[in-house]
Protein backbone atom coordinates (compact mmCIF):
# COMPACT_ATOMS: atom_id res chain seq x y z
CA UNK A 1 0.00 0.00 0.00
CA UNK A 2 2.57 2.02 0.65
CA UNK A 3 3.99 2.07 -2.67
CA UNK A 4 1.12 2.81 -4.34
CA UNK A 5 0.46 5.79 -2.32
CA UNK A 6 3.71 7.29 -3.26
CA UNK A 7 3.19 6.45 -6.73
CA UNK A 8 -0.09 8.40 -6.44
CA UNK A 9 1.31 11.27 -4.59
CA UNK A 10 4.03 11.58 -7.32
CA UNK A 11 1.39 11.66 -9.81
CA UNK A 12 -0.73 14.36 -7.95
CA UNK A 13 1.98 16.16 -8.08
CA UNK A 14 3.13 16.53 -11.96
CA UNK A 15 -0.63 16.93 -12.81
CA UNK A 16 -0.90 20.47 -10.53
CA UNK A 17 1.87 22.74 -11.68
CA UNK A 18 2.75 25.42 -9.34
CA UNK A 19 1.88 28.77 -9.67
CA UNK A 20 3.77 32.46 -7.87
CA UNK A 21 6.82 33.03 -6.66
CA UNK A 22 8.68 31.91 -4.17
CA UNK A 23 9.59 33.69 -1.04
CA UNK A 24 13.40 34.16 -2.28
CA UNK A 25 12.27 35.66 -6.02
CA UNK A 26 10.07 38.47 -4.37
CA UNK A 27 13.20 39.38 -1.94
CA UNK A 28 15.32 39.13 -4.52
CA UNK A 29 13.46 41.32 -6.90
CA UNK A 30 13.07 43.88 -3.80
CA UNK A 31 16.71 44.52 -3.38
CA UNK A 32 17.55 44.96 -6.59
CA UNK A 33 14.71 47.74 -6.50
CA UNK A 34 16.09 49.18 -3.87
CA UNK A 35 19.55 49.14 -5.33
CA UNK A 36 18.72 51.17 -8.10
CA UNK A 37 16.55 53.17 -6.54
CA UNK A 38 19.30 54.13 -4.63
CA UNK A 39 21.74 54.99 -7.15
CA UNK A 40 18.87 56.78 -9.34
CA UNK A 41 16.75 58.91 -7.02
CA UNK A 42 19.04 61.20 -5.50
CA UNK A 43 20.48 62.25 -8.93
CA UNK A 44 17.02 62.89 -10.18
CA UNK A 45 15.42 64.35 -7.33
CA UNK A 46 18.43 66.20 -5.67
CA UNK A 47 17.52 69.65 -4.93
CA UNK A 48 19.21 72.92 -7.11
CA UNK A 49 21.14 73.49 -3.96
CA UNK A 50 22.99 70.35 -3.36
CA UNK A 51 23.54 69.93 -7.49
CA UNK A 52 25.49 73.59 -7.13
CA UNK A 53 27.41 72.42 -4.22
CA UNK A 54 28.06 69.68 -5.70
CA UNK A 55 29.34 71.52 -9.35
CA UNK A 56 31.18 73.96 -7.49
CA UNK A 57 33.37 71.61 -5.55
CA UNK A 58 34.20 69.67 -9.29
CA UNK A 59 35.12 72.86 -10.97
CA UNK A 60 37.40 73.95 -7.48
CA UNK A 61 39.01 70.12 -8.10
CA UNK A 62 39.57 70.36 -12.23
CA UNK A 63 40.94 74.06 -11.31
CA UNK A 64 43.38 72.64 -8.83
CA UNK A 65 44.63 69.95 -11.52
CA UNK A 66 44.86 72.35 -14.43
CA UNK A 67 46.92 74.76 -12.13
CA UNK A 68 48.91 71.17 -11.38
CA UNK A 69 49.01 70.40 -14.76
CA UNK A 70 50.52 73.29 -15.65
CA UNK A 71 53.66 73.25 -13.34
CA UNK A 72 54.36 69.63 -14.58
CA UNK A 73 53.76 70.25 -17.99
CA UNK A 74 55.45 73.81 -18.31
CA UNK A 75 52.75 75.05 -20.01
CA UNK A 76 50.41 77.45 -19.59
CA UNK A 77 46.24 76.29 -19.50
CA UNK A 78 43.41 78.40 -19.93
CA UNK A 79 39.73 78.19 -17.97
CA UNK A 80 37.41 79.62 -20.33
CA UNK A 81 33.85 80.24 -18.97
CA UNK A 82 30.49 80.72 -20.60
CA UNK A 83 27.05 80.66 -19.35
CA UNK A 84 26.46 77.65 -19.54
CA UNK A 85 29.46 75.73 -20.08
CA UNK A 86 33.17 76.03 -19.72
CA UNK A 87 36.42 74.59 -21.20
CA UNK A 88 40.41 74.60 -20.93
CA UNK A 89 42.73 75.50 -23.07
CA UNK A 90 46.61 75.33 -24.32
CA UNK A 91 49.13 77.20 -26.78
CA UNK A 92 49.97 75.06 -29.85
CA UNK A 93 53.11 75.48 -31.55
CA UNK A 94 52.10 78.92 -33.16
CA UNK A 95 50.50 80.38 -29.60
CA UNK A 96 47.07 80.15 -30.26
CA UNK A 97 44.51 78.94 -27.49
CA UNK A 98 43.17 75.18 -28.36
CA UNK A 99 40.52 73.60 -26.09
CA UNK A 100 41.71 70.71 -24.45
CA UNK A 101 40.65 67.16 -24.91
CA UNK A 102 41.75 64.58 -21.73
CA UNK A 103 39.43 63.93 -19.22
CA UNK A 104 38.90 65.17 -16.93
CA UNK A 105 39.85 69.03 -18.70
CA UNK A 106 37.30 67.89 -21.57
CA UNK A 107 34.67 71.18 -22.33
CA UNK A 108 32.60 70.69 -19.36
CA UNK A 109 28.68 71.99 -19.98
CA UNK A 110 26.65 72.51 -16.79
CA UNK A 111 24.03 70.51 -15.54
CA UNK A 112 20.07 72.26 -16.36
CA UNK A 113 19.73 74.92 -13.94
CA UNK A 114 22.70 76.14 -13.23
CA UNK A 115 24.80 78.58 -14.70
CA UNK A 116 27.70 81.02 -14.55
CA UNK A 117 27.03 84.15 -13.62
CA UNK A 118 30.39 86.54 -13.59
CA UNK A 119 33.91 85.68 -13.91
CA UNK A 120 35.49 89.07 -12.13
CA UNK A 121 39.02 90.05 -12.73
CA UNK A 122 40.73 91.53 -9.67
CA UNK A 123 42.12 95.23 -10.47
CA UNK A 124 45.53 95.44 -11.90
CA UNK A 125 44.79 92.71 -14.41
CA UNK A 126 44.51 93.19 -17.76
CA UNK A 127 41.55 92.77 -19.44
CA UNK A 128 40.23 90.13 -22.03
CA UNK A 129 41.50 89.85 -25.06
CA UNK A 130 39.17 91.17 -27.94
CA UNK A 131 37.36 88.02 -29.57
CA UNK A 132 35.82 87.50 -32.59
CA UNK A 133 34.22 84.63 -31.15
CA UNK A 134 30.56 84.71 -31.95
CA UNK A 135 30.06 84.25 -27.79
CA UNK A 136 32.70 85.55 -26.34
CA UNK A 137 33.40 84.03 -22.49
CA UNK A 138 31.96 85.36 -19.43
CA UNK A 139 36.37 85.19 -18.56
CA UNK A 140 39.75 83.74 -18.66
CA UNK A 141 41.97 82.67 -16.26
CA UNK A 142 45.31 81.58 -17.16
CA UNK A 143 47.09 79.29 -15.25
CA UNK A 144 51.09 79.44 -15.13
CA UNK A 145 53.89 77.29 -15.22
CA UNK A 146 55.07 79.05 -12.12
CA UNK A 147 51.95 78.23 -9.80
CA UNK A 148 50.23 81.69 -10.59
CA UNK A 149 47.01 82.43 -11.87
CA UNK A 150 44.91 85.19 -13.10
CA UNK A 151 42.78 86.51 -9.93
CA UNK A 152 39.32 86.33 -10.54
CA UNK A 153 36.06 85.19 -8.31
CA UNK A 154 33.46 83.52 -10.16
CA UNK A 155 30.08 83.58 -9.21
CA UNK A 156 28.04 80.09 -10.28
CA UNK A 157 24.02 80.02 -9.77
CA UNK A 158 20.92 78.41 -9.97
CA UNK A 159 17.51 80.02 -9.60
CA UNK A 160 17.25 80.44 -5.90
CA UNK A 161 21.34 80.69 -4.87
CA UNK A 162 24.70 81.51 -5.50
CA UNK A 163 28.14 80.46 -5.13
CA UNK A 164 31.39 82.03 -5.49
CA UNK A 165 35.04 81.11 -5.87
CA UNK A 166 38.06 83.12 -5.27
CA UNK A 167 40.95 82.27 -7.43
CA UNK A 168 44.30 83.30 -5.86
CA UNK A 169 47.64 81.69 -6.43
CA UNK A 170 48.83 79.14 -3.80
CA UNK A 171 48.62 75.87 -2.33
CA UNK A 172 45.02 76.83 -1.09
CA UNK A 173 44.52 79.54 -3.60
CA UNK A 174 41.45 78.02 -5.04
CA UNK A 175 38.47 77.95 -2.62
CA UNK A 176 34.73 78.51 -1.91
CA UNK A 177 33.86 81.44 -0.18
CA UNK A 178 30.57 81.47 1.84
CA UNK A 179 27.32 82.32 -1.02
CA UNK A 180 27.06 85.44 -1.67
CA UNK A 181 23.69 86.72 -1.23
Amino acid sequence: MTRGHSRFRRQRDMEVPAYGFTLLEIMLVLLIMAVVSAVVLPNVFSPPSARLADEGRYLRQVLHLAAEEAQLSSVPMRWSAYANRYMFETPDAEGAWQPMHEKPFTPHDLPKGIHIESVQLQDGLPQLEKTTDEHPPLGRVTLFPDGMLTLADVTLASASKQLQMQLRPGPGGIHIVEPAQ
